[in-house]
């Protein structure tokens, strides 16, 4: 090949920049994080021919904002269960002997059968 690569006709500079494209996606792609964008990397690598490097960039951060909402939606439920768990049952937090010694933020505490909204006098 006698390639001057400026004006070139036999092909090896087309030849090369994808060569040195599809270094530029292994790169990225080994770069990322296993755990959180391992299926898509493995999906990405198996294509033939290589996806090029923008549409690389764009897949990801498609994925990057799928994995970021499904974390905020199970924050979300984690809480609202949370809330449903603890929210009949008295603060967190709670002392008893703060409402013992007549607190009145809380409810009165019955100190026989440890039930509250009434004493043990009622």
């Amino acid at each position: 090949m006698n390639c001057k690569i400026k004006g070139c006709t036999c092909g090896a500079a087309a030849s090369i920049a994808k060569e040195q494209e599809e270094e530029r996606v292994h790169q990225f792609l080994m770069g990322l994080d296993s755990k959180l964008y391992g299926n898509i990397r493995s999906n990405l690598l198996m294509k033939d021919p290589i996806v090029p490097l923008n549409r690389v960039y764009a897949l990801v951060l498609r994925e990057e904002r799928h994995v970021t909402m499904t974390k905020v939606k199970e924050e979300q439920i984690e809480t609202a269960m949370a809330a449903k768990i603890y929210g009949g049952k008295g603060r967190i937090g709670y002392n008893k002997e703060e409402n013992e010694e007549g607190d009145s933020s809380l409810p009165p505490l019955c100190t026989h059968c440890g039930k509250y909204y009434h004493t043990e006098a009622n």
